[in-house]
């Protein structure tokens, strides 16, 4: 069922996606520019680490553009009020604009194993850092604004519950389970970086588990394959969340069109 008149969430939602598309088109030109078109697809298959690497960090560019486009197509779904009218805030723009230039730094640094740990630590503490600004600044008057629209007679419980499922996975408790999980892979993958002995115990271990692989490029593959262990954290986990939220959503669009709900203790 449509919700309330939207005031101001609509150009925000406008601006996010142009923001997401615009940084991702950026970052997968420089991405095809500067890897992917060196590699010869036949030999994926004799795990070369530099074309492992490519297609884990073409996968994470593009997982990233999706979710997050979900992410701002479900909250422009529920959120009603802007107090700021839809304005462009700095923070937003510096966060953006931050996020893209550390990825294009990864992109130049994919070749230097100990810059291109350093860069992900960097990237991560600063995707850290922006979803903090969500929860913490940029997000909570506008759900505090659309709640109370929510609230406002008629109340729209229905719309209530919604707004409650997306905020859970915009900014709820779940989130810090997962950043601090990528942030201990990211804190592997810099002391594997730079400390040898680290790298060689690692490859011993994984000899043991693909001896297939010729033990020189076990070890030359432990970057990536902590990188791809990075994005299958980020990207699986986040996902399962994002479907989790669509299910529910549409579950609700369902009871709404055939039930009315109000709150307990009330006639």
């Amino acid at each position: 069922m449509g919700r309330r008149d939207r005031d101001g969430i609509s150009r925000i939602e406008k601006l996010a996606n142009w923001f997401i598309w615009v940084v991702t088109a950026v970052i997968a030109l420089v991405f095809a520019g500067l890897t992917l078109k060196d590699i010869p697809f036949a030999a994926i298959s004799d795990a070369n680490p530099a074309y492992v690497q490519a297609i884990v960090l073409s996968i994470y560019v593009w997982c990233w553009a999706v979710g997050t486009t979900f992410d701002t197509s479900i909250q422009g779904s529920v959120y009603l009020v802007d107090p700021h009218g839809g304005r462009l805030r700095a923070g937003s723009v510096i966060a953006v604009l931050s996020l893209a230039a550390i990825s294009i730094v990864l992109l130049l640094f994919r070749s230097d194993e100990p810059r291109f740990a350093l860069a992900l630590l960097v990237f991560t503490s600063l995707d850290i850092t922006t979803w903090l600004y969500l929860r913490f600044a940029f997000l909570p008057p506008i759900i505090k604004a659309s709640r109370e629209k929510y609230a406002a007679a008629p109340p729209d419980y229905y719309g209530q519950i919604q707004l409650d499922v997306v905020v859970s996975q915009i900014i709820g408790n779940w989130k810090w389970w997962r950043e601090g999980a990528l942030f201990v892979i990211v804190m592997l993958i810099v002391v594997v970086a730079l400390s040898p002995r680290v790298k060689d115990a690692l490859a011993g271990a994984l000899y043991v588990l693909i001896p297939a692989v010729e033990p020189s490029k076990v070890r030359a593959l432990i970057p990536d394959l902590l990188l791809l262990l990075f994005v299958l954290v980020s990207e699986v986990w986040h996902f399962a969340v994002r479907l989790q939220t669509m299910l529910t959503l549409k579950l609700l669009d369902k009871l709404e069109d055939r039930f009315s709900i109000r709150p307990r203790g009330q006639g």
